[in-house]
């Protein structure tokens, strides 16, 4: 049984990921920034979190006015860099 459980767990994880992916896919063809609000929102966390996530020293942000953005690319090569 724990074979079986662990299997569905892995294609849940598999699921989740591939969901993510179109999402982030969507984003990139359109090339559009992100604010924290959408940060926020992909990574599925609250806004103080998103602020917290996005003044890391290495995420690649840009000041704009007097918040952040970053490219709707290089969140996902960031994210997919943090998950290996």
């Amino acid at each position: 049984m724990d074979v079986l459980n662990n299997i569905d767990e892995m294609i849940g994880k598999l699921q989740t990921f591939r969901r993510e992916y179109v999402d982030v896919q969507e984003l990139i063809e359109t090339e559009r920034y992100l604010t924290v609000e959408d940060v926020a929102k992909a990574l599925g966390v609250s806004l103080p979190t998103a602020r917290e996530y996005m003044a890391r020293p290495d995420f690649p942000r840009l000041k704009c006015g007097k918040g952040y953005k970053v490219s709707a690319t290089a969140f996902f090569l960031y994210n997919l860099q943090a998950r290996t």
